[in-house]
């Protein structure tokens, strides 16, 4: 097993919203979540990024036909080195680093529904490599 020359420097949580709707009302156990994200990548010097992960689970305007509206950006810096050609930079910062993000986002969105009186939920895995 050979490790990557690709690295996460640091992380840190920027924002965390929850709103919860408490006349929602469930005729369904089993709720379709709608999931939406956008990855923000800013190149920095001496190969490093900052990348930025926008996590939203349903939509704020809709909070009167769902049980909560959550939205979690954590950003991390990324390394890699400096022979690494710029397609696989790319791919490994707009599809490798936001699934790493998504780990932690991940235990922040479980904590915060257990807590506010709802089943357990769990994220599921997300493929970034297509915009669907």
């Amino acid at each position: 097993m050979k490790k990557s020359s690709f690295k996460i420097i640091s992380t840190s949580t920027e924002e965390v919203v929850f709103k919860k709707n408490d006349l929602f009302i469930s005729k369904n156990e089993n709720i379709n979540l709608k999931l939406d994200s956008n990855i923000e990548v800013i190149f920095l010097e001496n190969n490093r990024a900052r990348v930025v992960l926008e996590f939203n689970i349903f939509d704020e305007k809709n909070l009167d036909t769902v049980p909560f509206f959550i939205k979690v950006k954590e950003s991390g810096i990324f390394e890699w080195k400096e022979d690494t050609n710029f397609e696989t930079v790319n791919n490994l910062l707009h599809i490798n680093a936001p699934a790493l993000l998504l780990s932690y986002i991940r235990s922040i969105i479980s904590q915060l529904v257990a807590f506010s009186g709802y089943p357990s939920l769990v994220i599921p895995f997300i493929d970034f490599s297509t915009k669907d």
